[in-house]
Parts: C-alpha cells; structure tokens; sequence
C-alpha cells in the first residue's frame, strides 16, 4: 500500500493541482497548453474568489502598470502557447519578467507552466517571487505546497498549505495539499480526512489519499469505497494498480473475518 501512495504523491499533485484531468480525456497535459483563462477550471473553484484563484485581481496588480514591452513578451507567450512551442512560451514569460519584476500575471503564468511540465523546484520559486509582489496569494501558497509534497517534503508542503488556508479558509487546493501532506507524513488522520473531504469534486485524487488513510486505520470498507469512486474517473494507466489494490483489501478483510 506504500507504493500505491508513492504513486498518489508523484502523479496525483500534478493531476490535482487544480487544473481539469487532462488525462481523463486522452491528452497529454502539454496539448492543452495555453496560458490565462484558457486553461479549463473546475467551475466555481478556480474562478471564484473564495478560493483564492490567480484568476482574481490582486491589489498589487491594480497598483501596478506594466510596462509596454513586457506585455508585448506576454502576448508573445500566448502565441508560443498556441503554437504549442512550450521552451519559446516559457522563454518569452522570462523575458517579460526581466522587463518588468513587478509583472504578475506573467509570473503566475510561468509558474503555470512549470506545473504543467513537472518540474516542482521550479514552481516553488516561480511563485516565491509571486509571493514578495503578492503575499496574500493563497493560490501562491497553495502551489508550493503541491510542489513540496512531490517532492516528498511533507513537513514544507504542510506549512504551505496551512498558509494558504490561513489565507483563504475554504481555499480547495489548499485543503487537498494539506491533507496529503498529512497523510505522507502519517500524522493527524482526523484532520487529513477532514480536508480532503469534499474536495473529490474538483480534485478526484482526493479519493485515493482518503483510501490510503482509512486502510492504514482499518477502515476497509470505507477505504473500498473511496477507491471504487477513484476508478470510475483514473487515468487508464492506474486503473490497474487500483484494482491490485482493492483485492488486497478484499483479501486482508477475508483474512480479518476468518481470525474472529
């Protein structure tokens, strides 16, 4: 069960981080590339303020004028996006970045970018710097929480995530990153659970981090249960290791009533 939960933490942060299943319609992340407001939200997550969302005008952005050249460095971005030329977009975002530090949107894009790509050192300090422009940014918070815990820094994910919840109470992300940074580090199951509750709507993984906890409690039925939902809507390259799983529970609950 250790390594089903190795296989939560290395592909469910990047599926979960609170862009839509790519997967669940046969693509590839990187073939929905594209940057602000395209790239598909769960309703009434992402877009509503409540949840923290980049997508919500902070007051430093307001404050701030961006300058002409940069925007030019973004709108060239949206065109390697659309090109699905990943390096010209990301290099284009930089540049805009250099133009101008003060740049937000770009900033949030880049880190965007880099969760699409999987490369979570790089999602942490992307959205460090947001965070010195923005420090109320839950959504900030919420993405280097995701990044720590796959990097298997549960303790740093943890902080993070309580920051953003701090920040944003009901922040979604937020709650799913705090949970699974619970569950790795087997501490506060109550807790974990409680988090996780609730979000499978926007974050399906949320499921299968609910089985790893509630099987480590010998909650098996309920663990059963979590995992079942979890198939109807897992990647195709998991469902197997799913099943794997489910008949361990079906074993070590036979074996459990046989014992009494």
């Amino acid at each position: 069960m250790r390594a089903l939960f190795a296989l939560s933490v290395c592909t469910l942060v990047l599926a979960n981080a609170g862009y839509a299943q790519f997967s669940q319609r046969g693509k590839a992340p990187l073939d929905n590339l594209t940057l602000s407001g395209v790239i598909p939200e769960a309703p009434g997550h992402e877009q509503s303020a409540a949840a923290g969302s980049s997508a919500v005008v902070s007051v430093a952005q307001l404050r701030h004028k961006v300058a002409a050249k940069a925007k030019r460095g973004m709108d060239a971005a949206r065109k390697a996006c659309g090109k699905k030329d990943v390096a010209a977009c990301v290099e284009h975002l930089k540049k805009a970045i250099g133009i101008d530090p003060e740049y937000l949107e770009a900033r949030r894009e880049l880190g965007h970018i880099y969760v699409l790509l999987d490369q979570p050192e790089n999602v942490i300090d992307t959205f460090q710097g947001v965070l010195k422009i923005d420090p109320r940014s839950a959504d900030a918070y919420s993405f280097i929480g995701a990044a720590e815990a796959s990097l298997d820094r549960y303790k740093d994910a943890e902080a993070a995530a309580r920051q953003a919840l701090r920040i944003v109470p009901g922040h979604a992300r937020g709650r799913f990153v705090l949970g699974l940074s619970l569950a790795g580090q087997r501490k506060n199951d109550v807790e974990a659970l409680e988090c996780l509750a609730g979000v499978s709507d926007v974050f399906p993984g949320a499921h299968m981090l609910e089985a790893h906890v509630l099987a480590r409690r010998g909650e098996t039925a309920e663990a059963r249960s979590h995992l079942e939902a979890y198939r109807e809507v897992a990647p195709a390259e998991q469902r197997a290791m799913i099943e794997e799983w489910l008949a361990r529970l079906e074993r070590s609950s036979r074996g459990t009533a046989g014992s009494h």
